[in-house]
């Protein structure tokens, strides 16, 4: 094999691919969030009582359509022959989607680019996932989906921050050049890109014209009438045994459809686990308040301080700062995969959020309630990031043990891309709810009920790890 070849299909490259692809993702979901409640007044004339909702609703259209779609490209995924189909026409609808963004001049035609947005990124983060199932190892799957993990959290963090500084000192439209460069990066390596499969099969397919001399005669219709012809001489003389392969029995095929009709189909079979359905509720949860976050904190600082973008953006730092520490978190949760654990870190996150109402503390200056609030963020997202670290992980093992107790009760289907798909639903899920909340409780009740109805919320998270299914 020629080595630039070996290089496209090797493991790191695949991986690298997946992830970039990934950061690109998020970065074009994160980019506007600080610049949205400007955009808004400039790009489409917002008033300002209505810019909290429409903020919202942007956001909210990205999740969504993650949401409604993940579930149907989950399936396509474990029928298609082919991922790199998929991660190219993710690319060109991102594409298209972002240049309609760009020229919008009014509210509901943003919500639609963002919607198209979120279309594709359903397409990456469920073709991603199935995409490292087929070329990685089990054992080795696990520090894969980390990388993939970390590559997220870089976009989550880079994004804001840069979204920011871009659109105050270059103006709306940097953030598009920067969104479209990325996206040509991303094209080239999904193009360059050769699966394992696909591999594999043209491997196999050399290997096998090798072996009856047919080296030269390959792709000719020579070749073709010579393995006919091969394959009627070794039918003659076969036995009844390799006859068989040919020619199924009914009884084989009566076996078969009793096997159908004994297993559900794998979606419900997920579902039914209390250990898929507990990780894909503690993504729900992390993901919603994040997304809350997106559409409130920008707003938030922007009256209680007076920040401009730069400190809209840059206030999102607090929450993804202990990024860096996601390896240690994914190690910690390996050595010591206990459930009080891991309902510990969504209580401390919990309890962190509830502090967040000394911010709103009119007998404390200024400068100490931005401490605060930096502070009691930081300590959200570092609680957070070591409670959720593991998500993507405890899914696939949670597939895995399914399969150990119940043989064949997927009938030998990669069920990678199903699982993938309902984590990526959830994770959608949270990005349509979080920032509809941040819309009603933030923008209607205020400050205090909304801080009081997240930390609510990530303490119900500690419940069903507690009580759903084994974890160790």
């Amino acid at each position: 094999m020629p080595v630039f070849e070996r290089i496209r299909s090797s493991n790191w490259f695949i991986i690298s691919t997946v992830c970039f692809t990934s950061f690109t993702d998020t970065f074009i979901y994160g980019v506007i969030v600080p610049v949205l409640p400007y955009s808004l007044k400039e790009q489409a004339r917002v008033p300002e009582v209505n810019v909290q909702f429409w903020s919202s609703l942007l956001l909210a259209a990205f999740g969504l359509a993650q949401f409604l779609f993940s579930p149907l490209f989950g399936c396509l995924a474990g029928q298609s022959s082919s991922r790199k189909r998929s991660f190219m026409f993710s690319s060109l609808a991102t594409t298209a989607a972002t240049v309609l963004l760009y020229s919008a001049q009014n509210t509901w035609l943003m919500a639609f680019s963002r919607f198209f947005q979120g279309f594709s990124a359903a397409i990456v983060y469920t073709i991603g996932f199935a995409l490292l199932a087929d070329a990685v190892d089990t054992p080795d799957l696990r520090a894969c989906i980390g990388c993939v993990m970390f590559s997220l959290d870089v976009g989550m963090v880079l994004s804001p921050t840069l979204g920011g500084l871009l659109y105050v000192k270059f103006g709306y439209k940097s953030l598009f050049i920067a969104i479209l460069s990325l996206i040509a990066i991303n094209a080239l390596l999904v193009l360059l890109l050769i699966e394992k499969k696909k591999l594999s099969a043209v491997t196999e397919r050399h290997a096998f014209r090798r072996s009856r001399g047919e080296g030269s005669e390959y792709g000719t219709f020579q070749s073709m009438f010579n393995e006919a012809a091969n394959q009627e001489r070794s039918g003659t003389s076969s036995s009844d045994g390799d006859l068989t392969i040919l020619i199924p029995h009914p009884e084989d095929s009566t076996t078969e459809v009793a096997c159908h009709h004994h297993y559900a189909t794998p979606l419900v079979t997920l579902i039914k686990s209390p250990r898929v359905l507990t990780s894909l509720y503690r993504t729900w949860v992390s993901l919603m308040i994040l997304g809350s976050f997106d559409a409130a904190l920008p707003i938030f600082v922007k009256y209680q301080f007076s920040w401009g973008p730069i400190g809209g953006g840059l206030i999102f730092l607090t929450l993804t700062c202990s990024s860096s520490l996601s390896p240690l978190a994914g190690k910690l949760s390996d050595k010591f995969p206990s459930r009080w654990l891991t309902s510990l870190w969504f209580i401390l996150s919990g309890a962190s959020l509830f502090h967040l109402l000394l911010v709103n503390d009119d007998t404390l200056t200024s400068k100490n309630q931005k401490i605060l609030l930096c502070f009691f963020l930081t300590l959200y997202g570092f609680t957070m990031n070591f409670g959720t670290r593991p998500l993507g992980s405890d899914l696939s093992q949670a597939v895995e043990s399914i399969e150990l107790e119940n043989p064949g009760i997927f009938e030998g289907r990669n069920i990678s891309a199903h699982a993938y798909s309902m984590y990526t639903g959830a994770y959608a899920a949270g990005i349509l709810f979080g920032p509809l909340w941040a819309s009603l409780a933030f923008g209607n009740w205020g400050w205090i009920y909304y801080v009081i109805s997240l930390g609510i919320l990530s303490v119900s998270a500690a419940i069903p790890v507690r009580t759903g299914g084994a974890w160790g």
